[in-house]
Parts: C-alpha cells; sequence; structure tokens
C-alpha cells in the first residue's frame, strides 16, 4: 500500500517540472506530462479535480494564436470527440444515435486506430449524413490545430466531450472555443478525478451521487449540472454463446467486469462466493473478466467443476438471460452489468461498500437486492435460489427501472437546447472516502512505479528517468511471468 504522503510528494515533483516547462514555452511537453500526471490521478484517485492542472491548461489554450470563426454556425451541428472509439461498449452509440434521431448532424471523431473497429457508430453517421474524423497520435498541438480547422469547416455549434479523465488535447480545446461553442461535457467517471471541470458550460451526469461530487468537490456551479441516466445498448440478435460448463440441472451465478473490482473491502466478494456455494451444492460461479485471477483460483481448486472463470464476452445480455442470479463485483460494484441484469430481469446482488454502489436504476427507493450487511445479501440470495415463488417477486420489481431509449433520447435534444432535462438533481451529501481508500490499498509498491513507465507519454523518462526505469523493470519481470505462467498452463492440457 502506498501512503498519500508519497503520493502528494510525487505530484508536486511532476508539477513542479510542468512550470518549468510552461516558463520555456515548452507546450507539447506540458501536455505530454499533463496527460501522465492526470491518468496517475486517476489511478489514485484521491482528489476529484486539479486547481493547478485546470489553471496550466486554460492558460496554453490564452497563449494558442488560433482563431475560431464565430459567423454561421450552425445550431444543429455538433462535434462529437470520442477519446475511446469503442463501438458498443460504453455510452457513445447510445449519444450518437439519439443526436442523429432528434435531427443533430454529427461531426464524430475517434482515434485512428480504432477506425476499423467501430462498425455500429460508422453506420449511424452515415444514416444521419454526419461525418466521421479520425486523429492519429501526432504531437499534441497539432492535434488541436487540426480540431480548430474542423470547427470553423464544418460551422460547429455545439461540442460534446466523451473523453478519457486525463486527456488534455479535447479540453484545451474546449476552453479555445469558450463563448463561442457551447460545451458539453458526459461525465462517465463521476466515482473518480478528471480533468476539464472548467472547461465545461454543462456537466451531464447519470445519477445523484456524481450530481453531488461535481457540485461540492469539484466545485461545478450547480446551474451547469444536468442529470441525463443512461441505458445500456442491447443487440438482441446476437446469439447466446453458450456456457463454459455443461450446466445441467445446475443453477448459474453470473459475475464480471474487470477483476481489480473484487479487490479489498476485506475480501468479501470472494466470502460471499465461497458462502453461497457452499450453501448451494447445485449453483455454479461464473466469472467473465480480465485481471488477476489468483482469489478465483482459489475458489476452483475449493469447488473443482463448479467454478469458471473466462475473459470477456460480446453477448452479456444473453448471458443474463441464461443465468439464474447476478451477483455484482464488491467494493466497486459495476453500473452496466447491474443495467444489463436488470433489464433481463435476473436480480443483481449487490453488497454496498459506499454511496458509490448506488444509482443505477431510476428509482431506488424501489430497490431490494442492495445490502449494507454481507450476511443479510447472503440470506436473501439463499432464499431466492431456494424459494421460486420469492424470486419471481423480486425479479418483478425490476421493471421499468432503466430509461427506454425512446425518452434518453427526448431528454438529451432538451439538454442540447435549452440547458436542463426533466430529471432532478438530488445534492444531498454522499461518503466518498471509504471508497476512495480502496484505491491505495490495492495499489503495491510494484503497481506504483509500473505506472511511471509510461509508454505512450516519453516525455516522463526524459525528467524522472530513475521512476520510468524502476517502472519498466516491474513490467517487464510481470510480462516474463505472465508469459511462464501461460506456458505451463497450456503444457498441463
Amino acid at each position: 500500500m502506498i501512503r498519500e504522503e508519497r503520493l502528494t510528494k510525487d505530484i508536486n515533483k511532476v508539477k513542479k517540472v510542468i512550470c518549468k516547462c510552461y516558463n520555456n514555452n515548452d507546450y507539447e511537453s506540458i501536455l505530454s506530462l499533463m496527460t501522465f500526471l492526470g491518468n496517475f490521478l486517476y489511478q489514485t484517485n484521491q482528489k476529484y479535480s486539479d486547481w493547478d492542472l485546470e489553471k496550466v491548461l486554460h492558460d496554453i489554450a490564452g497563449n494558442i494564436p488560433y482563431e475560431i470563426e464565430q459567423n454561421g454556425r450552425d445550431e444543429k451541428t455538433v462535434l462529437f470527440y470520442d477519446s475511446f472509439g469503442l463501438d458498443t461498449r460504453g455510452l457513445a452509440l447510445i449519444y450518437v444515435k439519439a443526436l442523429i434521431n432528434s435531427g443533430f448532424k454529427v461531426v464524430y471523431m475517434a482515434p485512428e486506430s480504432n477506425k476499423n473497429c467501430i462498425p455500429h457508430i460508422l453506420s449511424e453517421i452515415k444514416r444521419g449524413k454526419g461525418v466521421a474524423i479520425f486523429f492519429s497520435e501526432i504531437e499534441k498541438m497539432s492535434q488541436i490545430k487540426n480540431l480548430v480547422d474542423i470547427i470553423n469547416k464544418w460551422k460547429v455549434s455545439k461540442y460534446i466531450l466523451y473523453i478519457k479523465p486525463y486527456d488534455v488535447v479535447p479540453v484545451v480545446l474546449a476552453h479555445l472555443v469558450k463563448n463561442k461553442i457551447i460545451r458539453f461535457l458526459i461525465n462517465l467517471t463521476d466515482h473518480a478525478f478528471w480533468l476539464g471541470v472548467e472547461a465545461i458550460d454543462y456537466c451531464i451526469e447519470f445519477r445523484d451521487y456524481g450530481c453531488y461530487i461535481s457540485k461540492e468537490k469539484r466545485k461545478i456551479e450547480q446551474s451547469k449540472i444536468v442529470k441525463l441516466p443512461y441505458y445500456p445498448l442491447i443487440d438482441e440478435k446476437t446469439e447466446f454463446q453458450g456456457f463454459p460448463f455443461d450446466k445441467g440441472k445446475n443453477k448459474v451465478m453470473f459475475s464480471g467486469g474487470s477483476l481489480y473490482k473484487t479487490f479489498g473491502g476485506d475480501g468479501l466478494y470472494y466470502f460471499m462466493v465461497d458462502k453461497l456455494l457452499s450453501h448451494n451444492t447445485d449453483l455454479i460461479f461464473w466469472y467473465a473478466g480480465f485481471g488477476d485471477g489468483t482469489e478465483i483460483e482459489q475458489l476452483k481448486r475449493k469447488y473443482p467443476e463448479r467454478v469458471y472463470w473466462t475473459g470477456e464476452r460480446p453477448d452479456l445480455y444473453q448471458i443474463m438471460s441464461h443465468v439464474d442470479i447476478y451477483l455484482n463485483t464488491y467494493p466497486m460494484g459495476g453500473g452496466l452489468m447491474t443495467q444489463y441484469s436488470i433489464i433481463a430481469g435476473k436480480i443483481p446482488l449487490t453488497l454496498i461498500y459506499d454511496d458509490c454502489g448506488k444509482g443505477f436504476v431510476l428509482d431506488n427507493k424501489r430497490v431490494s437486492y442492495e445490502f449494507g450487511n454481507v450476511n443479510e445479501l447472503i440470506t436473501y440470495a439463499n432464499e431466492i435460489l431456494e424459494d421460486c415463488d420469492f424470486k419471481l417477486a423480486k425479479e418483478e420489481e425490476l421493471k421499468n427501472q432503466i430509461i427506454s431509449p425512446e425518452v434518453f433520447e427526448e431528454e438529451l435534444n432538451d439538454i442540447l437546447l435549452y440547458g436542463k432535462s426533466g430529471f432532478e438533481r438530488d445534492f444531498s451529501k454522499v461518503e466518498t472516502k471509504a471508497f476512495q481508500r480502496t484505491y491505495l490499498e490495492r495499489l503495491s509498491v510494484y503497481d506504483y512505479w509500473a505506472m511511471w513507465a509510461d509508454m505512450s507519454e516519453l516525455t516522463i523518462l526524459k525528467y524522472f528517468v530513475i521512476y520510468f526505469v524502476r517502472g519498466f523493470c516491474v513490467k517487464v519481470y510481470r510480462g516474463i511471468k505472465k508469459r511462464i505462467k501461460y506456458f505451463f498452463r497450456n503444457l498441463k492440457k
């Protein structure tokens, strides 16, 4: 575990180098270092914003001589900047579909590396007679210049940021277009740090948890915060790819997502699985996701032929439709996975670590599957698995708990045109300290050093050679260890 004092000390070291580069007008190095530091702050998540970094981004934009033309802007043309370039994973596709259905022309931007990975998004852009533009990993200042040219060429009037928490290029652009183009940020990571709090006109939150943090922790004006819940995109044409085992007459409890979400929290996630498998001898546990599977491997040895671990699957909705119950990850829950489960009519058993684990449905008062006590959850789960009538009654409570595509479309249109939605915001205080502490609890010394070997931002090597080399050695060692483990695993087969 890394102490918070160590984090603060190293963060300040990077900030000092950023100041030195700023004095030398070395903007390219600044943006590279800020990308690294933004990612560092996101991964450690001990604060929700950083005013020093926000000021630097603002000042860089003020010193850039790129002109934003103000005349002839098209009120129905939107620049949608997508840092990820993922097709059906995430929220980009549902936003693009809603924009096009509302009559907006979409200028869509995504990474060149993912150009051939987003067929559904490109199909929607084509349907709406929009344009897709791909950016390569060139120098960041050149990217900003290209973006200015694109805005001027297509007469963009609205700018939507759907970005990584540490992506500096779209944030600098947002500062550049202030008072000329309306700027909307889709807050994907309401639970964590991100850059750009001072570069937006509206922050689109999907739940009250994010509304509180943006107002109280990020200090975003309440009038700039709007709420719009999301829904998971489901392709009902996708076929179920089957179980990775012979189900027979057994019941199946499914869980999934990145395995880091199950680390920490006093090991209660694996405690729950163990207790439920022990009590229900006809229960099979299946986890789909990537990461460190040490704990799952232990469960497999204890319950042979009843615990299965696979990689991610594209047929998540179909899986949820075929299993008996879904177990949410802990201490960090999965929002989209919870929604898949609810739409499929399967109960998403959820142990609440703190308030971050709530708010993924329209009416949380109707929810009966969330628990603050692990023993109460286990008792409830056993009753679900043993009593069919009880299970059916609880599944009935899940209906109409997710926003429909039609309502989502209408509300997004109102946000873009009028700066408001029909969803009331609740700014009641939420607890965040316990959740933030889990980030440090699962961060080993080796994990910490590995963060410094950021191969995508090699400027860090120039100024922090020792830190980078340490991290690089950790990554090499882990890579070799992983290959050896993979070799012997295949040898056994």
